[in-house]
């Protein structure tokens, strides 16, 4: 199969689509693990969810092994074994996952990562090696709180009211994820959900509370 015929195959796992998790996963079937049911040799199935694959590259192609490595950026959920199984069937082939890296996610990243071992040659240095908590939640959006009143009605645990089309108008806001709410100096004041129905953004962690 030539790179260009597999790209085409590829196509299908881009963007928003359906997928069934692996019935070897934590996904919850009438109260119970997915996995516990399947090794009591069960017969069930699992419901296709919604996940999104923003970015899909392929690396290498071993036309010979029929091995490929791919680069992939999606949403939380997304079940990479279950893209290996579902490319394999797409090629009327079989597939599976032969290994699995993870180089980010919720904010960390695989080239800021410090191995024990170094903690452990390093200890008096160990303070330098903490990050901020606000660095590790970039993958969130960000509300800014200009206002002192805002900032006391959030300190004492009360909701932030927000205008929730101009929310739904910015590129950069995403209103199904938490939120990080700051203030104007950029400090973290917690973070919240956006409630639709009172056009709120309510408290779930609120930092130095009064």
């Amino acid at each position: 199969m030539s790179y260009e015929k597999l790209e085409q195959y590829l196509n299908k796992f881009r963007g928003t689509i359906q997928q069934i998790p692996p019935k070897i996963s934590s996904v919850h079937v009438n109260g119970e693990r997915a996995y516990k049911k399947f090794f009591k040799n069960e017969n069930f199935e699992l419901a296709p969810k919604e996940v999104k694959i923003d970015e899909l590259t392929l690396m290498k192609w071993d036309q010979i092994n029929g091995i490929l490595e791919i680069k992939i950026k999606c949403s939380a959920g997304t079940y990479i074994r279950s893209i290996a199984r579902d490319l394999g069937k797409v090629v009327n082939s079989e597939g599976c996952l032969l290994k699995l890296k993870r180089i980010s996610a919720c904010g960390f990243f695989e080239q800021n990562s410090i191995k024990i071992s170094d903690i452990e040659k390093n200890k008096s240095q160990t303070a330098n090696l903490i990050i901020p908590t606000i660095s590790a939640l970039s993958h969130i959006s960000t509300f800014v709180l200009n206002k002192e009143k805002e900032i006391n009605f959030w300190q004492t645990g009360r909701a932030i009211k927000v205008d929730i089309n101009y929310l739904d108008k910015s590129k950069t806001f995403d209103c199904k994820k938490p939120i990080k709410v700051v203030d104007k100096r950029k400090t973290l004041l917690g973070i919240g959900f956006l409630n639709r129905e009172q056009t709120n953004i309510n408290p779930k962690l609120v930092l130095n509370a009064k």
